[in-house]
């Protein structure tokens, strides 16, 4: 009788391990381990991500009685003279982060452990490439997320923008993106009591215009930073020897839905930054109201891209006219440069509003579960990336024309 029980035990044993090698394998198919793809320009690239605080504002999304100023953390990519070891993971802040963005977006929190192993096309720490002397930097491009994205969704787009030859600057919205993690160990998360349901509250606009204009003041900080505002340059060595090698009047900005709205608040109104070219990945420009758009004039050149899956909604009352408008004005005027605006919206089939990102790295999975559309999500990723450095390389040159 111990016998047959044992063996018994031994059918069970056997039974469990082979059922979780098939768990594992089928894992291995479903999220398998990949890298981001090799960036396309002549240069190689260099990385660096550090904290910032702007003294300038104090917390207002914070809980606490004590918030303190406004704590960032950004990413700079850059055309690199030489490789310092091996290349850098996709997300650099480790496992903590990346569980931190998962458990924020309502998966379990281990889903996406395998992160930690996908590398990057970029050099952590790398020298940034001397300029030519007959030039006065490399273009700067600013990139914005969206609402609970975070810095790494884009940075396919950034690492081939800094092999042309761009330098490239990323922040993470603290408390609109999903998560982020200081230096410190410190982890904050979105929280929907920053931007609430719409469905379930009537003034959700005025959430929504909050987070915009907190996105664009991250921004614009970013930008005074680079530049060596705020009352003294950069401290760290590394992001000192990047600003010095800006060209300043050669500014492009690329944002992401709630990043997009705030790049287009950026070149509005009165303080408007003089950026040469913009470029739009649905960008939520309802938040900003149909007055502003429609008071402000709009000089700069722009691209916007919208996915099939935002085609006829809520923001294209806004964005449309938007775009119409400043279409119109730019057969009338002329842009920073003294050439004509042109002003584009480029409709996408088949992709979803998500699919403007590197979620095609979680590929099939993502599909199944609906976050991507049917046109294939390598050969998207391909024609957006070439897309927006076509577009962003006409305008930043030197003497665009």
């Amino acid at each position: 009788m111990k016998r047959h029980y044992r063996i018994a035990g031994w059918f069970a044993a056997a039974f469990a391990g082979l059922l979780v090698l098939a768990m594992v394998a089928l894992w291995g198919v479903a999220m398998p381990i990949r890298h981001l793809p090799e960036p396309t320009g002549p240069h190689l690239v260099g990385t660096i991500s550090l904290d910032l605080t702007d003294h300038s504002r104090v917390e207002s999304y914070s809980l606490s009685d004590d918030p303190g100023p406004r704590r960032l953390r950004a990413q700079i990519w850059y055309p690199a003279a030489e490789r310092t070891g091996r290349r850098q993971a996709w997300m650099p802040d480790g496992r903590a982060h990346i569980r931190a963005i998962v458990e924020a977006n309502g998966f379990p929190r281990f889903i996406w452990d395998h992160t930690v192993f996908m590398r990057s096309g970029s050099y952590e720490g790398a020298p940034i490439l001397q300029v030519d002397d007959d030039s006065n930097g490399f273009p700067l491009v600013l990139m914005s997320h969206g609402w609970t994205g975070y810095r790494g969704l884009h940075t396919d787009v950034a690492e081939d923008l800094a092999s042309h030859g761009f330098v490239v600057v990323a922040a993470e919205h603290t408390y609109g993106a999903a998560a982020v993690r200081f230096d410190d160990g410190t982890v904050i998360q979105a929280s929907s009591r920053i931007l609430p349901l719409r469905a379930e509250t009537p003034d959700f606009l005025d959430y929504a215009n909050r987070l915009v204009r907190t996105f664009s003041a991250d921004n614009r900080f970013l930008l005074s930073h680079l530049s060596g505002g705020y009352g003294s340059t950069p401290a760290d060595d590394g992001l000192a020897s990047i600003a010095a090698r800006v060209d300043f009047d050669r500014i492009g900005l690329v944002g992401h839905s709630t990043g997009g709205g705030a790049m287009v608040d950026m070149v509005l109104g009165e303080g408007a930054v003089e950026a040469r070219a913009l470029v739009g990945l649905d960008a939520w420009v309802e938040p900003l109201g149909r007055e502003r758009l429609e008071r402000d004039s709009y000089r700069v050149p722009s691209l916007f891209l919208r996915s099939e899956q935002w085609e006829g909604g809520t923001n294209d009352g806004y964005l449309v006219p938007f775009v119409e408008r400043a279409a119109r004005l730019g057969t009338d005027g002329t842009s920073a440069t003294g050439a004509s605006v042109p002003v584009e919206l480029r409709q996408i089939a088949g992709i979803t509003h998500a699919q403007f990102s590197t979620l095609y790295m979680y590929r099939p999975v993502m599909q199944w579960i609906g976050y991507l559309g049917s046109a294939d999500p390598l050969a998207f990723a391909d024609e957006q990336r070439r897309m927006i450095r076509e577009f962003l390389q006409a305008w930043l040159e030197r003497n665009p024309s």
